[in-house]
């Protein structure tokens, strides 16, 4: 499973995007393929004159064995096909007249969503790797539901998959600067191939377009970089007919790999960092940066590994944010002090804070109050988050990705 990447703004900051159910996207034809989850479906045209549909499990012969289910359906224009009752029954349903099998109606199948990301000037997969800023991303879906592009009546205007992509500094990002000057937009995406490339060569989206793509060293009118180095979060979902809110993971989230991808990052390393000596794909590994260089210089050491040892004084649940996102199964926030000792034998001590997002336990078990643990985080910078008092407070902060209790 793909390492699944939780951002600092993305546990501050919660979005809700709702689509509506286009009528143009909901009409299914003859033998069309069905998705886990879609409801108010016409299968008007799939059934034809049957009010029942009949399958049969592999093995067994559709044209001399009974069906191993029979389902009947009461309104065919507004057909919800219900993952409690067809989740183990994907294929071929037929039509079923007055005990016989007839023409097929529909091909119910179990949704799969995956996106990597690519460096467009390179030509490789980088998913959750770093690359210097000025070279292209861009974002290779592959599923099985790229036949919702060929639904009688689809238009554009209907397309269902939204890519997002997430950053520290800018949140939520609606559209990416290409080359030449063109904004190239993320939401409303027609992925008609299995495997599909968001910035394709011309009209063909299954071959990669190099040197083109998200621009990472566009500029605005002023000349001031449009995308700071650091982490982004990306990933895709598709909510076609209501797909994301009626097919869920067991455990009630939103179903990664299903109707939503697992969440990629990508890391863009500024000129500074390309300064020490990294190469793309790369992360520099710090053990002993002075808490004053973190605070002075925090650009210089975005996207470091740094390892630290110090006090848990808090650790919040963020499990909830982190399931209803696909990022994982288990989410926390937890502020670390690596001067505890100091801060009890010295009153002119100052607190060197530390606001970290851990996913999925990767300490092997939760973190608590009063822990000694050492942890190695990839920066992400600064960090502000508001105090107790309401004070807010800017502290070096990151994602944790190993660690051990003390």
């Amino acid at each position: 499973m793909r390492f699944r990447f939780i951002s600092v703004f993305a546990l501050i900051l919660c979005i809700c995007l709702v689509f509506p159910v286009a009528a143009t996207i909901n009409k299914i034809s003859q033998g069309g393929d069905i998705f886990l989850g879609e409801k108010n479906l016409d299968v008007s045209a799939a059934t034809g004159h049957a009010k029942q549909i009949a399958w049969w499990e592999s093995g067994r012969n559709p044209n001399i064995d009974q069906p191993t289910s029979i389902e009947s359906i009461t309104d065919v224009t507004n057909f919800y096909l219900s993952p409690e009752i067809f989740s183990d029954k994907t294929g071929i349903w037929y039509q079923w007249i007055n005990g016989n099998k007839a023409a097929p109606a529909f091909n119910v199948k179990e949704p799969s969503l995956i996106l990597q990301i690519w460096d467009s000037t390179t030509g490789e997969e980088i998913t959750d790797k770093s690359i210097p800023v000025g070279n292209y991303v861009n974002f290779l879906v592959e599923t099985n539901m790229q036949s919702i592009a060929t639904r009688a009546g689809y238009k554009v205007e209907d397309a269902p998959f939204t890519i997002s992509v997430f950053s520290v500094t800018g949140g939520d990002i609606k559209e990416l600067a290409g080359n030449n000057g063109n904004i190239r937009g993320l939401k409303g995406q027609t992925v008609n191939k299995e495997t599909w490339f968001w910035v394709g060569e011309g009209d063909n989206h299954s071959k990669l377009a190099l040197n083109d793509g998200w621009n990472t060293a566009a500029t605005d009118i002023n000349g001031q970089p449009l995308y700071a180095p650091g982490f982004y979060a990306v990933w895709i979902d598709c909510n076609v007919n209501g797909i994301k809110d009626n097919f869920r993971a067991p455990d009630g989230s939103e179903y990664s790999g299903k109707t939503t991808s697992f969440v990629g990052s990508v890391t863009l390393e500024s000129s500074s960092t390309t300064s020490k000596g990294l190469s793309s794909g790369t992360i520099n590994t710090n053990t002993n940066i002075p808490y004053t260089a973190l605070l002075r210089n925090p650009d210089l050491y975005e996207g470091d590994d740094i390892t630290i040892t110090g006090n848990v004084i808090q650790a919040i649940d963020t499990t909830s944010t982190v399931r209803e996102n696909g990022w994982g199964t288990d989410g926390q926030t937890v502020i670390l002090v690596t001067n505890y000792g100091d801060l009890a034998n010295s009153l002119t001590s100052t607190l060197e804070l530390y606001y970290l997002f851990a996913t999925d336990k990767p300490l092997g078990e939760r973190m608590i109050n009063g822990d000694i643990v050492t942890l190695t985080f990839r920066s992400a910078g600064l960090i502000t988050y508001t105090q107790a008092n309401g004070a807010a407070i800017s502290v070096p902060g990151g994602q944790v990705l190993s660690g051990t209790f003390n």
